[in-house]
């Protein structure tokens, strides 16, 4: 009478266990694949902050009378030229770094960059430059803030002590670890001049671009 082994016996044969001296030969695990383990996720890339608060007189506005602006103003200009900026425009008509200096150092920044326009006004009107710019710039550095100072833009027929305002704001800029964008620099054409000061839309535009560029060595994450 046959009999049905057991389960466990017939697992035992085929692995030639069992006892004994059978003589067959044990048959080799086969291992299975062991997965690498995955490697760790890269952390979050830090979100941009392309924040930037504007300063500046109506060159940096885009005024040309206390009513009347260009079409596109710095600020709009800014944020086409690099999207990734978020503008807070506190230039105004007519100010100056001797009239701002004394309000802007009891202010908070939420911005963490300030570009910092003014000069022409002060040049025009001979205020004391030099210990108003330090009181902007020692208000920045003290919120830790990148600073970009444009210096004085061209005029039709130079103001008086315009080279010797902007080469105070460029010396300046050096001192405080700030960037100088130079706009004195910049070439703009008569026919691009709405009066002796101010630009129209085209010489604006250049001037724009140039700070553009002193933003992108300023803050190369907030560039396309």
């Amino acid at each position: 009478m046959n009999r049905l082994l057991p389960l466990t016996c017939l697992a035992l044969a085929a692995c030639g266990g069992g006892g004994g001296g059978g003589g067959g030969s044990a048959m080799p695990m086969i291992g299975l694949p062991i997965a690498a383990p995955s490697a760790p996720a890269a952390p979050p890339a830090p979100a941009r902050d392309c924040t930037l608060q504007l300063e500046g007189d109506s060159i940096a506005s885009g005024g040309l009378s206390m009513f009347t602006t260009i079409a596109e103003v710095p600020a709009a200009a800014i944020k086409r030229l690099r999207p990734a900026y978020v503008v807070t425009d506190k230039s105004v008509i007519g100010n100056s770094a001797h009239a701002r200096a004394p309000v802007f150092i009891n202010e908070s920044i939420a911005s963490r960059i300030v570009v910092i326009e003014f000069g022409v006004n002060d040049a025009g009107n001979s205020y004391p430059y030099e210990p108003a710019m330090r009181l902007l710039l020692d208000r920045t550095k003290a919120l830790g803030k990148l600073v970009v100072v444009t210096g004085l833009p061209q005029q039709r027929i130079p103001l008086v002590n315009a080279d010797a305002y902007n080469d105070i704001a460029k010396r300046l800029a050096g001192e405080y670890g700030a960037t100088f964008a130079d706009w004195r620099s910049v070439a703009i054409a008569p026919a691009d001049m709405a009066d002796d000061v101010h630009p129209l839309q085209k010489g604006s535009t250049q001037l724009v671009e140039q700070l553009v560029r002193a933003l992108d060595q300023a803050a190369p994450e907030c560039a396309p």
